[in-house]
């Protein structure tokens, strides 16, 4: 995971901001506030992502999208609205190792 500037994010035009992320290491609860305060400051959807690298990790993070009709407009739209939650745990304690360690 990388640390971005608020002015960049603001002038890559991005749609969210990651707050939480399966693989996040010692800093879990500090990455998980800062993006947070980060997304609440500027406005953005807050989204999770597992940064699955095997099959084990698949579907540790993901994000609910509620939307009817169930389509990628649909989706993509809820998602530039706010309408996306993360949800999931982090990964296990052997997956993180192994992904921190390369």
């Amino acid at each position: 995971m990388i640390s971005i500037s608020e002015d960049v994010i603001e002038r890559i035009k991005t749609n969210t901001i990651e707050t939480y992320n399966a693989k996040t290491f010692f800093s879990w609860y500090l990455y998980i506030k800062k993006n947070e305060n980060r997304a609440n400051k500027l406005g953005f959807p807050q989204t999770g992502g597992s940064d699955a690298h095997s099959h084990n990790s698949v579907g540790d993070m993901y994000n609910v999208v509620n939307v009817l009709p169930k389509t990628v407009k649909s989706v993509i739209d809820a998602i530039r609205r706010g309408r996306i939650r993360p949800e999931g745990k982090t990964s296990s304690l052997r997956e993180r190792l192994r992904w921190s360690c390369g």
